[in-house]
């Protein structure tokens, strides 16, 4: 018959096997449904978008944008030549409020984000705000 002690060794390695087998019950979501929901919110930026706001701060931003599929988008000036922060580069939600952005010095920038019919806002670092509408079919 095992001693005292030896029965106590083996219950703490059963309670440490079960703990790692079962994961605690702590367990994290799985990747997968992140990614999923970042999809899905990438899905709703697709597309193009004309700028709609005219405050000065929002001047540095496109007048016309462009998010692909690919998680690229293109910015576009009118007239065309002007500088825009964002003139070609990568997009990627970190969560449902936040998207990160290549910028025209190759920084990647983090904006507040919504998205509300065919109105997108978005947040810039320094607080300015700026709006985009979804363009028609028939818009350049």
């Amino acid at each position: 018959m095992p001693s005292i002690r030896m029965q106590t060794m083996q219950l703490r390695v059963l309670t440490i096997v079960l703990l790692i087998t079962l994961g605690g019950g702590c367990s994290p979501p799985p990747r997968v449904a992140y990614r999923d929901a970042m999809s899905k919110l990438s899905v709703n930026i697709i597309g193009h978008w004309v700028k709609i706001s005219d405050s000065p701060c929002s001047q540095k931003y496109p007048d016309q944008l462009q998010f692909k599929k690919d998680g690229f988008y293109f910015g576009r000036m009118d007239p065309p030549g002007r500088f825009t922060l964002w003139d070609v580069g990568t997009f990627e939600f970190i969560s449902s409020l936040k998207v990160k952005i290549s910028v025209a010095n190759d920084a990647i920038l983090s904006y507040s984000i919504s998205i509300q019919d065919d109105t997108v806002t978005f947040v810039d670092p320094e607080g300015c705000s700026f709006r985009y509408r979804r363009a028609s079919l028939n818009s350049p």
